[in-house]
């Protein structure tokens, strides 16, 4: 698709006569083209890729500091390369066959960011109208539990006036022609310290974020206890980030293969692996969670730990969640069986992070009744925040149950919120690459039903994007973090958003925290 002209081209052409040109200025102008390009054609399909090469831009200006540039006499184009991510942006610019006009095409083959929800930024405390017509939102599948990671997320639309949810789905990428992986693994396990020479094996494929540490110790039984525990860790992150980095789509494949490998060696052992693949199993097994997905067309049992077990003694109990449709039964015997769908939905999300506490690592929280003002490891919190979030689960339930006033509802979901944003990982890896992220996402699918039901609305801040200046009145406390060439009074995280609910006619704000420099 051909865009008019506009004086953008110009300014690429002269960019590319000039190799000598900055290159963060190329990555400048470039983003303020594709901007242009956003603001001429919004419902096109050209715009939408216009706006993930954006975001890529943007992203690397933010965190990349050496970028690679090709500007190529041959052809007039640039291209940008994202050594750390294994990703480019191309911009071509060639004439048209007629010789008049320009093409200007953005190649983002490579390039899907999944985008979180927001609430739109502009919302005032006084004039909020709980009739607005349509939130746009991200219902998330639950590929990062399965074993292939292959289905993408969707955008859905909630539409307040029918409460019914429309699904369109995302573009589609064209194929990429990746060669960044050995097609097969085959390593050679001898030794009986073969656990930690696999896990070697495996950090040399990987980025960092994606490390399986073993514990540091020779017996067999606790390096395979901690590989299974770890792997599962990293998977749940590698699942996540694929979904905006299709290129980690393979190094998912190349983890089945060694987990294969991994439970051969187990069985050598005289260990069992049970069950044999993460993703979908015939039946639940070990510790079951029970969450909804409104749009699922039937029960699916979803393996997201496997267990250990040696001589029917089991060593590590396998986590299964059931993901049930809007009208799925739930057991007889189970305690939120008589609640809202959307309430049980956002309570089992509350249970698939309680489950993550024990399995991921280098994890950082700043609950405000447990942290007050700073960011600690959750090593040296890790009873305390999982007393203080079934503390919180319960407050809600109970409220709920006993039909107590839509304020202290409000207070209760709000305290809720705050364990999802406040748990994070805080090693700079790039966005997307924690399941933290991925279970925000999922319980921000839930807050239209929140909003129709009960009349709650929720106002996320912009991390690099919202200042102090600009959401001043939606902030509380604020934890202030130096962060080199970021202007002060940036939002660098959100760790509670704001909850704003009317009653009898009065407009409540419980505000939020972020951090900030």
């Amino acid at each position: 698709m051909t865009p008019p002209h506009t004086p953008f081209e110009d300014l690429i052409k002269n960019l590319l006569k000039d190799q000598k040109t900055n290159r963060k200025n190329i990555l400048i102008h470039s983003l303020n083209l594709l901007r242009e390009v956003c603001s001429l054609h919004e419902d096109s399909k050209f715009a939408q890729e216009a706006q993930q090469a954006a975001r890529r831009i943007d992203n690397i200006l933010q965190i990349t500091t050496e970028v690679q540039i090709d500007v190529s006499s041959n052809r007039e184009d640039i291209k940008v390369i994202d050594a750390a991510k294994d990703t480019e942006i191309k911009i071509d610019v060639s004439p048209n066959k007629d010789g008049k006009d320009t093409d200007v095409k953005i190649d983002v083959s490579s390039i899907k960011e999944a985008k979180d929800a927001e609430i739109p930024q502009n919302v005032s405390v006084d004039t909020i109208s709980l009739s607005e017509s349509i939130i746009t939102f991200y219902e998330e599948s639950d590929e990062d539990f399965l074993q292939s990671g292959t289905q993408e997320s969707q955008i859905t639309k909630a539409i307040e006036d029918t409460g019914e949810m429309e699904i369109d789905n995302w573009p589609q990428e064209s194929q990429l022609q990746e060669s960044l992986f050995e097609t097969q693994d085959t390593i050679e396990i001898e030794s009986k310290n073969s656990y930690e020479y696999l896990a070697e094996r495996w950090n040399k494929k990987v980025d960092k974020w994606f490390y399986i540490h073993l514990d540091d110790d020779n017996d067999i039984e606790k390096h395979l206890k901690s590989f299974v525990l770890r792997a599962t860790d990293v998977r749940s992150n590698l699942a996540s980030a694929s979904l905006s980095i299709k290129s980690l789509k393979e190094k998912l494949r190349r983890f089945d293969r060694y987990w294969k490998m991994l439970r051969d060696q187990a069985s050598q052992d005289d260990y069992e692996v049970f069950p044999v693949k993460y993703g979908r199993i015939p039946e639940a097994q070990g510790k079951i969670i029970y969450s909804f997905r409104p749009k699922a067309k039937s029960r699916e049992n979803i393996l997201i730990r496997p267990g250990l077990r040696k001589d029917d003694v089991e060593i590590v109990s396998p986590i299964t969640l059931v993901t049930l449709p809007k009208n799925g039964e739930l057991p007889k015997d189970y305690p939120d069986k008589d609640l809202p769908l959307h309430w049980s939905g956002i309570l089992g999300e509350v249970d698939i992070l309680l489950s993550y506490l024990d399995i991921q690592e280098n994890v950082y929280c700043s609950i405000e009744t447990i942290n007050k003002g700073s960011v600690q490891p959750l090593n040296d919190c890790r009873d305390s925040i999982i007393t203080e979030i079934e503390r919180r689960r319960e407050a809600l339930k109970n409220a709920i149950r006993g039909e107590e006033s839509i304020y202290r509802i409000a207070t209760n979901y709000w305290r809720i919120e705050e364990c999802f944003w406040s748990i994070f990982h805080d090693d700079g890896r790039p966005k997307g690459y924690s399941f933290f992220d991925r279970l925000r996402r999922r319980v921000q699918s839930w807050r239209p039903y929140v909003r129709k039901e009960n009349n709650i609305f929720v106002r996320d801040f912009s991390p690099n994007n919202d200042t102090l200046t600009s959401i001043n009145k939606y902030v509380g406390n604020v934890i202030f973090q130096n962060k080199r060439d970021v202007a002060p009074g940036t939002v660098l995280r959100e760790i509670r958003p704001a909850v704003i609910v009317k009653v009898n006619k009065v407009t409540r704000l419980l505000k939020g925290r972020v951090i900030s420099t």
